[in-house]
């Protein structure tokens, strides 16, 4: 009876180790998941590259606005004449990336920094952070791509050409 007792008991504290052990497992893999997918929202996401674009245009205004003398010279950020044709080719590209960034679209940030997550937690993640005004641009650029992907489908040609087929016959009206 003894040793009935102490084999009950050796089996009660292994299942009673499995449970623990199974319960941490699944805590980890449950905060791991949840640490995962860490989305930023649209509006991080497009103020984050302004301010990235801010930074870079600074620093280069920076290193031209010491003159000759070495001192500060101060100058306007298109130039001294307001044109951004005669600024150093860095300062006008650094300005146009700043231009871009400030006209950034919920379409872009679904291209360009949704398109690295695979899963669809991430996703679930990121639509919980757009407005609706947003969805609703998402919405309408999802619809006009594929109803040009289905114009051209049903047209048996290439989407460039349905897509000149289509302002041709709008041109014609």
């Amino acid at each position: 009876m003894n040793v009935c007792r102490t084999a009950s008991k050796s089996n009660q504290s292994i299942k009673s180790r499995f449970v623990w052990a199974l319960t941490a497992l699944f805590v980890l893999a449950t905060a791991q998941g949840q640490a995962a997918v860490n989305i930023e929202s649209y509006q991080d996401w497009k103020n984050a590259r302004i301010e990235e674009a801010q930074n870079q245009l600074e620093r280069l205004q920076g290193k031209q606005e010491k003159g000759p003398s070495g001192k500060k010279e101060l100058k306007s950020a298109s130039g001294a004449n307001g044109n951004l044709s005669t600024l150093d080719p860095k300062i006008r590209r650094a300005q146009e990336n700043l231009d871009l960034a400030r006209e950034l679209t919920v379409n872009d940030y679904f291209l360009l920094y949704l398109r690295q997550f695979r899963e669809r937690e991430a996703f679930i993640e990121a639509a919980k952070k757009l407005t609706p005004e947003e969805v609703a641009d998402l919405l309408l650029a999802y619809q006009k791509s594929v109803s040009g992907a289905h114009d051209a489908l049903s047209l048996d040609v290439p989407v460039p050409a349905a897509a000149q087929l289509r302002s041709e016959s709008t041109a014609s009206k």
